[in-house]
């Protein structure tokens, strides 16, 4: 009996050594959500059905613009401080229809059953009456001049009629479109957005935000942190989220204390760009060049 005492007490000190040298697990937990009122720095619980929601209401923009575009030799031309109607036509070269186009997004804010009306930036819709090109390095010389002779404005995935500008500000890049819808089954028709507003002044360094719009064509869902740069305008932020052409005019959401607070806070508006200066050959209009084309000519600086 006295040699099973020293046993177990030197077992129960080795086994009280080896669970002091056990690395000790901590259970993971949700991270905290805290009631603040503010916008949140990162999304807080599932928002896979909210965004799947959201999609619904936003839409493909097309805009094209028809022009009668005349060309003008470049020893006939003139100064645009000189251009007269009688000038167009009788100085022009060669004239051709060309058209112009854009790509954007647009989010559905209302809908009857019959009327839809969506908000878009103004840039997509817009296109001037008339525009002017330069030859290079002539000091203002009008190479061609493009006046404007129709417009049409589409949607895509919504059955109906073209869509018709209702009102548009040039200043603040914002523009309400609306459209005649005929009819479809539910699956096809154009869904309101349902979420709320928000207050981009509410807005803070950090805070996450999501943007779901058509860039390049297709939908697709960007996300990113906003800055508020003192360099900005009042209303507006800066967020380093993908930009793509056909973006503008995307709906931009925060989530208010974790989700499924969506709050919508803004739209896309414009992204960095890049200047490029390249060299092109001097053709005329009805020159043609190739690639695989040796050319001797004069080359032209552009932008």
């Amino acid at each position: 009996m006295k040699k099973v005492i020293p046993f177990l007490i030197l077992s129960v000190m080795l086994l009280l050594l080896f669970s002091a040298c056990q690395p000790k697990l901590q259970i993971a937990t949700k991270p905290a959500l805290y009631h603040d009122g503010l916008y949140d720095a990162y999304p807080v619980g599932p928002v896979s059905k909210d965004i799947d929601a959201i999609s619904r209401s936003v839409y493909k923009v097309n805009g094209i613009a028809f022009y009668t575009t005349y060309f003008f030799a470049k020893d006939h031309s003139f100064l645009r401080s000189k251009l007269t109607d009688s000038l167009v036509y009788g100085e022009a070269e060669s004239q051709t229809v060309t058209h112009e186009s854009t790509l954007g997004t647009g989010t559905v804010i209302y809908f009857d059953g019959n009327l839809a009306a969506l908000v878009t930036c103004a840039h997509v819709i817009h296109f001037k009456d008339t525009i002017v090109r330069y030859f290079p390095n002539t000091s203002g010389k009008v190479q061609s001049i493009s006046v404007k002779m129709k417009q049409d404005i589409f949607v895509s995935g919504i059955k109906g009629k073209e869509a018709v500008v209702v009102v548009q500000d040039l200043i603040r890049d914002i523009a309400l479109l609306k459209m005649r819808v005929n009819g479809g089954s539910p699956n096809v028709m154009p869904v309101k957005l349902s979420y709320p507003t928000g207050k981009a002044s509410d807005l803070k360094w950090g805070t996450y935000i999501y943007a779901l719009g058509f860039p390049l064509g297709h939908k697709m869902l960007t996300h990113g942190l906003v800055s508020m740069s003192g360099k900005v305008k009042k209303g507006t932020f800066i967020s380093d989220a993908v930009f793509n052409r056909g973006i503008s005019g995307a709906p931009v959401f925060a989530i208010r204390d974790g989700a499924p607070h969506f709050e919508w806070v803004g739209m896309a508006k414009s992204g960095a760009m890049d200047n490029w200066i390249f060299l092109q050959p001097d053709l005329n209009k009805n020159q043609t060049f190739t690639q695989s084309d040796n050319y001797n000519g004069n080359i032209l600086v552009n932008n």
